[in-house]
């Protein structure tokens, strides 16, 4: 697993496995939730979870989380 944190675009990226963006097949956000940022599933095309992205991270996760993250 493999945490990046882009601070500029404010958007956290949790990559389960290694994978190019050209492997993305399906993208399903979570539009119903009690937190705040867009979370999103990255599936490869058999529908295998690739990683989550988080848009608005630094509202939506713990300071201490994205202090640990690699910086993109």
């Amino acid at each position: 697993m493999r945490v990046t944190l882009n601070r500029h675009e404010d958007t956290l990226r949790i990559a389960l496995t290694e994978y190019e963006d050209a492997d993305i097949a399906r993208q399903y956000m979570l539009v119903e939730h009690d937190v705040r940022g867009d979370f999103t599933f990255l599936l490869n095309k058999k529908g295998v979870l690739l990683g989550i992205e988080v848009k608005f991270a630094s509202s939506a996760l713990p300071e201490e989380f994205l202090n640990e993250a690699e910086l993109a």
